[in-house]
């Protein structure tokens, strides 16, 4: 049975889900078909239950050693089966509820009787307590929850439901139950379930729209997204780029694609073990320092790759990052105390018959993990190896590239749960006894940002294989979405109730070789009694350029702050990000830490002009570009690689103007807001001049001599009015100079 998800139109509405209490009941359903699923653009609600339909092949349904073989196929479609000859058995999935909270257990169920139906018994829909543990084993001896006694009907599937409020176990057991030792009927009755869900029906599963990117433009939308560039992590095989090659926007989709590098400009990654040869260029996004999320559901539609090494992701990380060196240490922790949730990755296996998979390489597994610092283990693996690994998989029958999924995570306070297509299939639960769940809450209870991106092999992913730019290899995001239910939203203010907040943060210009203060006119406020600071870091991601090995092409961190005086007195002209981030005095936080510190981080635009463009008094700082009121943006003049965003615009006061800065690399170029200085009146100068001009072929009422200091006089004030940025003084000193030389014209005797 295929089951895929249709692609219906984007929305962007605030929704509430909506639940309708009902009692324990069922409902017919006429025939197969009725069991398919389709996942749709809407918001849906959430199962806390994988593979409901028993077509993950992941093994999440379970049921007791002496009966095996419990799912079975019919008409290709999959579902749960308790066999005639069981007369003690289940077919149960562990599932973690919330005490104290509201839940419907829904599934299809169809009974197969012999015999009088009427003496059936010990067929159960049912809910049971059960124990938590890391893998999420079922208990069918802790006790009932609820449960719902099956009867024959007609031998067609019927929907079956149960609803429960959870009790102070954070655990339980669902599924079907046969006890039927005692009942010969019971006994020879086969009893089948599909499209099982259990979802939370009280107002915590009422979910607000916040925020959702559908990649409709034309362009990546660069006031919410970022490129990370260059070779960064894990021995991968990739080259990230800003090129529209491997970037771009296509049909409603934002499209990340892998191309072949240029050979002369491939190199071997600097590893010590075993370094692959980076052959590959593909493309990596990301929000840091310009939307952060903290708690709710965060989820994604796309389509993911294929082929050998491919390696996609969706995945988050603590707006507290250094970002791998792009920002100064000084400024936000390493890895992995920023902490890490992999949401989605997948290492794709071949399609070609040439090429032979490595280990994890498939086009069917998708994994989902968390990284964070623990003191006391391995800082690098915690969350993800054995023998404590806290991150899951989930496996199909077709390829991830067939469809469309919807891959996901609800990250509240208290726990994380990762979800496919709707269902729960990894859930970490903070346990307060646990040192190591303390510490992984240390690094998640804190805001992130989001990154797409897709590698090429790697240490984990193994070896790429020859033809991924060949065989068309592209991650497509159809969206990224972002809700909260009132508990994650109220979770979400108190953090920020006490977090500091920059004011004053704006794109900023200066002149090559100069040494200005860029955190003048920015305070922090909400910081309580805290001293903090505020710095910045200089990255040139703007100036990327994507010919020769990781040591000259990537993004680097050119100025590491307020004290790096003669780097960023070295900036050369151009544009670049500029990360401000407002942390307490004297923290720490290089080296492996847990994270403590509360920080404020916002990215904003630098520009740096030549010094030969500019002329010194009509630099940014204290002077700036000037133009003259109700004059068009056309007139005046910006430097090489910037151009006005709408040329007609009429210059009047108090305003900021777009344009945009182009780069020749054929990236997407990014729109900057330009503030003049000062808007000249010209309303004196401009008619005097035009009664100069004139006054200048009166050769015979005027001397010689005094005509010659009119023309001087009209020279001087063009060139000042001609000027690429004049100030108000200078236009004064052009209307002086005209009126002095009117003046003192004498006439011919």
């Amino acid at each position: 049975m295929n089951k895929h998800i249709t692609k219906i139109g984007k929305t962007a509405l605030v929704v509430t889900l909506m639940t309708t209490i009902l009692t324990q009941g069922s409902s017919f359903i006429n025939n197969v078909n009725a069991q398919t699923s389709q996942i749709a653009d809407e918001f849906t609600s959430l199962s806390l239950l994988s593979s409901g339909d028993f077509e993950k092949t992941n093994s999440v349904w379970q049921t007791k050693e002496d009966y095996k073989n419990h799912i079975v196929s019919e008409n290709g479609n999959r579902f749960g089966r308790l066999r005639k000859e069981v007369t003690d058995g289940f077919v149960l999935q562990y599932a973690n509820v919330k005490p104290g909270r509201k839940y419907r257990l829904t599934a299809d169920v169809r009974l197969t009787c012999n015999g009088d139906p009427s003496t059936l018994d010990g067929a159960f829909l049912t809910v049971k307590n059960s124990s938590y543990s890391t893998k999420k084993t079922v208990e069918t001896n802790r006790g009932q929850i609820a449960e719902k006694k099956l009867q024959y009907t007609d031998g067609n599937w019927h929907k079956e439901t149960l609803e429960f409020t959870a009790n102070d176990q954070y655990d339980v057991s669902v599924g079907i139950l046969k006890w039927t030792e005692t009942n010969a009927v019971g006994r020879d009755t086969v009893v089948d379930i599909d499209n099982v869900t259990l979802v939370q029906i009280d107002n915590g599963a009422e979910y607000n729209y916040v925020w959702e990117d559908d990649f409709t433009g034309q362009e990546l939308n660069q006031d919410i997204w970022g490129y990370e560039l260059g070779r960064i992590r894990g021995n991968e095989q990739q080259h990230y780029t800003d090129s529209q090659d491997n970037v771009f926007i296509k049909d409603g989709n934002l499209v990340l694609k892998v191309t072949d590098r240029k050979t002369e400009d491939q190199y071997l990654n600097p590893t010590r073990q075993n370094p692959r040869t980076v052959k590959y260029d593909s493309g990596s996004v990301r929000t840091a320092g310009k939307k952060e999320f903290l708690y709710g559901r965060i989820e994604m539609k796309a389509k993911l790759p294929k082929g050998k090494g491919a390696f996609p992701a969706f995945w988050t990380l603590g707006a507290d990052f250094n970002l791998d060196g792009d920002i100064s240490s000084r400024q936000g922790y390493g890895w992995p105390a920023c902490g890490e949730i992999d949401i989605m990755e997948m290492i794709g296996g071949t399609i070609r018959t040439d090429e032979t998979n490595e280990e994890n390489q498939s086009n069917k597994v998708v994994y989902a993990t968390p990284h964070f610092y623990y003191a006391n283990g391995d800082a690098d693996k915690d969350g993800s190896y054995s023998p404590y690994a806290l991150g899951r998989s989930i496996g199909m029958d077709d390829d991830f590239n067939d469809e469309y999924h919807i891959f996901g995570i609800n990250w509240s306070e208290d726990r994380i749960e990762w979800y496919l297509d709707g269902e729960i299939y990894s859930t970490i639960e903070y346990d307060q006894s646990d040192a190591r769940i303390r510490a992984l809450q240390a690094c998640f209870n804190k805001p992130q940002y989001i990154q797409m991106n897709l590698a090429t092999g790697g240490n984990w992913a193994k070896n790429a294989g020859d033809h991924l730019a060949d065989d068309n290899t592209e991650f497509v995001i159809d969206w990224v979405r972002y809700y909260q239910n009132d508990e994650q939203k109220a979770s979400s203010d108190d953090y920020y109730s006490d977090s500091p907040v920059m004011k004053g943060i704006k794109n900023i210009s200066m002149m090559e070789g100069e040494t200005p203060d860029l955190t003048e006119g920015i305070t922090v406020t909400n910081a309580g009694d805290k001293d903090y600071v505020v710095d910045y870091s200089i990255e040139d991601e703007y100036m990327y350029n994507n010919s020769g090995d990781y040591k000259t092409s990537g993004a680097f961190l050119r100025c590491e702050g307020v004290d790096d005086i003669e780097n960023l007195k070295s900036l050369k002209p151009g544009v670049y990000n500029i990360y401000y981030t407002a942390y307490p005095k004297n923290a720490v936080f290089s080296g492996k830490v847990t994270p403590t510190h509360k920080i404020n981080r916002q990215v904003a635009t630098l520009m740096v002009f030549n010094k030969d463009d500019l002329s010194a008094m009509n630099l940014y700082g204290k002077k700036g570009m000037t133009a003259f009121k109700n004059s068009r943006l056309s007139d005046v003049e910006l430097p090489k690689g910037y151009q006005w965003a709408d040329e007609s615009l009429t210059v009047n006061e108090g305003k900021t103007y777009s344009a945009k800065y182009a780069k020749e690399s054929g990236r997407s170029s990014i729109e900057i807001s330009i503030t003049f200085e000062e808007i000249l009146t010209d309303s004196q100068v401009a008619p005097r001049l035009k009664e100069a001009k004139e006054l200048l072929s009166q050769t015979n009422v005027y001397t010689a001599h005094s005509i010659a200091n009119l023309n001087k006089a009209i020279t001087e004030a063009q060139a000042i009015l001609d000027s690429k940025y004049p100030t108000q003084s200078e236009v004064n000193k052009a209307t002086q100079l005209i009126n002095s030389a009117i003046m003192n014209l004498k006439k011919v005797n």
